[in-house]
Formats: C-alpha cells, sequence, structure tokens
C-alpha cells in the first residue's frame, strides 16, 4: 500500500512556522511600539493600559495556540493511518492455527537439536513459517542467542542474516520509525510559548514576543519530515531498514535528535514607558 505522508506534514510545520512568525512579530509590536502604549494611556491609567495590553497579547497566543493544537492533530493522524498502513499486508493478517503451540515448541526442539552446529540455513527452515509473527520471531531470537552463547541480538543477527536478521531488523525499523515519531507528534507544536519581548507601563510589566521556536523544537520539527519520509518508503519495494548497528548501539531513541528543554534566547528589549 502506498503511504503518502510527508507532504501534510510538511504543510502542518509550514503552517505553523507562519503562524508563529505572524505572533512573534505582532505581539513584539505591541510591547515595543511606543504609539500603541501612548493611545492606551489616553483612556487608561498605567495598571489598566498594562492589563488591556497584557490581555490583548494572550488572547492572541491562545488563538495561536489553538490553532498549534488543530496542526499537532493533523500529524498525529497522519502517523497513526501510516503505522496501520506499513504493516506488511501477510503481518497484519496473520493468524494463528489451532496447534500453533505444538509449532512453537517443535521449531524449538529442532534447534536444539541442531546446537551449535546450526547456521543460517538450518535456522531459515525452522523459523520459515513464523516471518509473519514478529513477536514471535523475537522470542526464537533469544532462544538462538543463548543456545549459540552469543554476546547480544547484533551479533545474533549478524551471524543469522537469513533466518533471523531480515525479519527483524525490518520488524525493528518500524517499531523505531514509530516509536520515534509518535514521541514527537506528541509534543510537535504545543509546547508553553515563552515571552521573548517585555515592557514597561509605569510600574507595571507587559510580556509579548511570543511564538519563537527553542532550537530543540526546529529539530523536532525537521527530523518528523525526515521521519515521514523514511516513513513513505514502508510502502515501497525499496522499504527503509535500519542497519543492525543502529540497533546494536542504541542510536534509536536515544542518540537519533534527542528532545531536550533548550530555552529560547532572552531578547528582552527592557523598554520602559512612564
Amino acid at each position: 500500500m502506498e503511504i503518502k505522508i510527508k507532504e501534510n506534514i510538511e504543510n502542518a510545520v509550514k503552517r505553523h512556522r507562519v503562524l508563529s512568525e505572524k505572533l512573534l512579530k505582532e505581539t513584539t509590536e505591541l510591547v515595543t511600539d511606543p504609539s500603541i502604549v501612548t493611545q492606551l494611556l489616553k483612556r487608561h491609567s498605567p495598571e489598566m493600559a498594562a492589563k488591556h495590553l497584557q490581555e490583548q497579547i494572550n488572547g492572541m497566543v491562545l488563538q495561536a495556540n489553538d490553532l498549534d493544537k488543530l496542526y499537532n492533530a493533523e500529524v498525529k493522524k497522519n502517523i497513526s493511518e501510516a503505522k496501520l498502513a506499513a504493516v506488511p499486508e501477510a503481518v497484519r493478517m496473520f493468524t494463528k492455527p489451532a496447534d500453533y503451540q505444538q509449532q512453537i515448541s517443535n521449531a524449538l526442539a529442532f534447534l536444539t537439536l541442531e546446537g551449535e552446529r546450526l547456521t543460517d540455513q538450518a535456522a531459515f527452515a525452522i523459523l520459515k513459517p513464523f516471518f509473519n509473527d514478529w513477536e514471535q520471531m523475537h522470542l526464537f531470537e533469544r532462544a538462538v542467542l543463548q543456545q549459540m552463547h552469543l554476546e547480544n541480538e547484533y551479533m545474533t543477527r549478524s551471524a543469522f542474516p537469513t533466518a533471523l536478521g531480515a525479519v527483524l531488523d525490518k520488524a525493528d525499523t518500524y517499531t523505531a520509525l514509530f516509536g520515534e515519531a509518535e514521541m514527537l507528534a506528541g509534543r510537535l507544536f504545543i509546547r508553553k510559548k515563552e515571552h521573548t519581548s517585555a515592557c514597561e507601563i509605569g510600574e507595571f510589566p507587559v510580556y509579548g514576543g511570543y511564538g519563537l521556536d527553542s532550537y530543540d523544537e526546529v529539530a523536532a520539527e525537521e527530523r518528523i519530515v525526515e521521519l515521514a519520509g523514511l516513513i513513505e518508503t514502508l510502502g515501497s519495494d525499496k522499504a527503509f531498514v535500519y542497519d543492525s548497528a543502529d540497533f546494536k548501539y542504541g542510536q534509536i531513541y536515544q542518540a537519533r535528535h534527542q528532545i531536550g528543554s533548550v530555552s529560547p534566547t532572552d531578547t528582552d528589549a527592557g523598554f520602559v514607558w512612564l
């Protein structure tokens, strides 16, 4: 099944950025343009002028937040639909026969009979009926690892590339791609917006300059677009598959584009109107 989500997610990111730029420009202007405060002070005391201006800015931020929630929901929907579509039909439609547990027991017995002489070819013949049951294949992997006294899954898949590597690298790629995409989608666009400008009307502060994405937010937006492109390949004959080494060295989930807590640069201009 063809999977098309990259363009939709790119568009959601673009709309968010246009919205953020507009919000940043307008809420910065409200606290840096003297004429705006001058007009307010003609009708209100400094305290009420500050209150009205902050309420106006807060309302603009709330409206932007509502739109960002819609963009976030759109991205989540695309990821969710792609996750279902990306599972190979044979895996999705796999049903366990009535004697499935007996088949598993027989396969384990055959593996044990081979002992440490077990070859990739022999393991392939034994495990082939279970290739569409990814969960069970992971269990077989553990059994082979222990039987052959191998150090880890990477070494096991390297020793048994046909019987284990080809199937489980694909299964783990699916898990890793969607695990990271769902993690990013869960927080995309909806972090609390921080002010980057401020002014004081008399002794009353007003905060503006909302809308600037932090470095980690920008990285998350770029990464989810990249992931969307990789996910699209899962519906083709040239599906992306992580190299086993990516799993061996823990690059999936951990070292790949971690989402931290970098704050926007503090650019408060410190404008004061008396």
